[in-house]
């Protein structure tokens, strides 16, 4: 009776004020994983064992980097909505984990993220196949599980979950999406259907997916505090897990992306040495990047006019924690520290804490 006069009250009191995005949910049961893997670590005296153990904290590392990718295109939304990473829920004695889920006033948003390294192909039967090429030619080739299939079938437990178990939707739409994060992968989507073509995206394509998802019908438009405790009842409900698994087909493609991350970085180290040149850290640069080009558009001039790329790199390579460090770098003016300084500070410290 207390939670029906909660929303009662709520109800009566509604807005829409709120404008941007909120992570509602951050705390990873994979981050948690990783720690005890890093204590088993630790305490291990057997080679073999500490070899073992720690391939597998750079697998789980790695599966983090690419959703990381995703929450910062996420956290850049500009319209109201609810972040929740890593949410887990039990149904028909089912475990089902979900990578991201959007809450926004019209609809929810399942998001798979896949951090494959290679050429993905969709073929006419909606295959999906992964070929990596190293020098121009090819040199594995590979089918996997539908990962549309995998969303899809999260899709349909959530809605039933939501629906029947915890009664919070009756006619909110549920999207699904699978994102592949890692930057170095290409969609080949040329044969597939448009159906497929809609669902399967890379991550510097998620915003402008979203932007069209928001121009679509919704026989629903919450207000803020019914979509507040929509989310809360949501996050009351996660299961947490601390069970060390990785699904069979990510942790084989997971493997060959760690190996290839390897040998790319020893050869990228080696080309630095030989330059004698700081390595750079390409996603932090990255992230400055995306920044730079949403100001540029936002006040209609060039990105170089925001920043030079040279002034980002410097940017990367020193990471200044004050605006006084920051303003000591060739390229920013005392006018730019005071637009922008704050911003890039932020985007540093974010990124420093993932």
């Amino acid at each position: 009776m207390a939670g029906f006069f909660k929303q009662v009250v709520a109800a009566l009191s509604d807005t829409k004020n709120l404008n941007e995005p909120i992570v509602a949910k951050r705390e990873l049961d994979t981050t948690k994983i990783v720690s005890l893997l890093q204590e088993q670590l630790q305490n291990a005296t057997e080679q073999n064992t500490r070899k073992k153990l720690s391939r597998r904290i750079k697998l789980f590392e790695l599966g983090l980097h690419g959703e990381n990718k995703v929450l910062f295109e996420l956290k850049n939304l500009n319209q109201a909505a609810y972040i929740i990473q890593d949410y887990r829920f039990e149904i028909d004695e089912q475990h089902v984990q979900i990578d991201f889920l959007l809450v926004t006033r019209k609809y929810f948003l399942v998001i798979e993220v896949k951090n494959y390294y290679g050429d993905i192909y969709i073929n006419s039967k909606d295959e999906f196949i992964r070929k990596v090429y190293k020098n121009g030619r090819l040199r594995h080739e590979e089918g996997f599980y539908s990962p549309i299939r995998q969303v899809e079938r999260q899709k349909d437990l959530l809605k039933r979950y939501l629906k029947d178990e915890l009664n919070i939707i009756s006619k909110t739409p549920i999207h699904h999406v699978v994102v592949f994060a890692n930057e170095r992968t290409i969609i080949r989507d040329n044969e597939a259907n448009s159906e497929i073509k809609n669902h399967v995206i890379r991550a510097d394509q998620l915003k402008k997916h979203i932007e069209n998802l928001n121009k679509q019908s919704s026989p629903v438009d919450a207000f803020d505090n019914s979509l507040k405790l929509r989310v809360e009842q949501i996050i009351a409900n996660h299961k947490s897990s601390l069970v060390d698994t990785i699904e069979k087909s990510d942790e084989k493609f997971l493997e060959d992306t760690l190996e290839i991350t390897i040998n790319s970085q020893q050869e990228e180290n080696l080309t630095h040495e030989s330059k004698n040149l700081p390595i750079i850290d390409t996603d932090l640069l990255e992230e400055l990047k995306t920044y730079r080009t949403a100001k540029a558009k936002e006040l209609a001039v060039k990105p170089f006019y925001i920043y030079t790329n040279q002034t980002l790199e410097d940017i990367v390579h020193i990471k200044p924690n004050t605006l006084d460090k920051l303003m000591k770098i060739k390229g920013i003016s005392e006018k730019k520290s005071a637009l922008y300084g704050q911003d890039i500070l932020d985007i540093i410290n974010q990124y420093i804490k993932q």
